[in-house]
């Protein structure tokens, strides 16, 4: 069955590979509130409106190249210095730039619940910064058998480039892996390249997905991948 836009697919076939399921990382395991990144730079320096520091923060150019590792994190911190005309010291921003995360636990525990025959792998438009600061602070990352960030290959989601680098980690084929994110275009570039795909909305309404169209379909092994155990 070919999955819907809606993000309603029809049970994950295994084949000959490994089973995998493809995970994102923001808006999934961890909620992300940037603008209290934001506030806690205005609070220190008042003459800076909270708009100029996102806008400087987040600017196409700087955050496309930040997140495709193609600058330094220092060399993203100098860049805003000098955006905003500010000498804002680098622990201070790296702080305010850090703390924006906080934990979905309910499905945090569904990822420990796992079985070990499913291949698990978080592909994450990220930088170097967020994942040092989630990598210290939630039991996340140890518990993917494989990584793929943007700003180690150099490549963002929905880009293919992205997509066929996880496959690789996960060594599986597109028709052997479920991918879920919770943004419809990454979901959608996804299908594209014949991934099954699911857009997160929500933790009740993946759950209800995982044992309707999981838990009971091809993936099926045994109460592990039941996910009322993690509730």
């Amino acid at each position: 069955m070919t999955p819907s836009r809606s993000g309603r697919s029809g049970p994950v076939h295994a084949g000959g590979k490994r089973r995998a399921v493809l995970f994102d990382l923001g808006g999934l395991f961890v909620n992300v509130h940037i603008d209290r990144g934001f506030k806690a730079l205005h609070g220190a320096f008042p003459s800076l409106s909270e708009t100029a520091i996102r806008e400087a923060c987040l600017a196409p150019d700087l955050q496309g190249a930040y997140e495709k590792g193609r600058i330094t994190t220092f060399g993203f911190h100098d860049e805003i210095n000098r955006r905003l005309g500010r000498n804002i010291p680098f622990e201070q921003f790296r702080t305010s730039w850090q703390d924006v995360f906080t934990p979905n636990l309910p499905l945090i525990r569904f990822l420990h619940g796992l079985p070990s025959q499913l291949r698990k792998i978080v592909l994450s438009n990220t930088n170097e910064l967020h994942i040092q600061f989630i990598s210290a602070h939630f039991d996340i990352l140890r518990h993917f058998d494989g990584h793929v960030y943007s700003h180690e290959t150099g490549f963002t989601k929905p880009g293919r480039e992205i997509y066929l680098k996880a496959l690789s980690v996960a060594d599986a084929g597109p028709d052997e892996c479920l991918f879920v994110d919770d943004l419809e275009a990454n979901v959608t570039a996804a299908e594209g390249l014949g991934i099954r795909s699911h857009r997160f909305i929500g933790n009740d309404e993946f759950f209800r997905f995982w044992q309707e169209r999981i838990a009971n379909g091809d993936l099926r092994s045994g109460p592990g991948l039941k996910p009322d155990l993690y509730l």
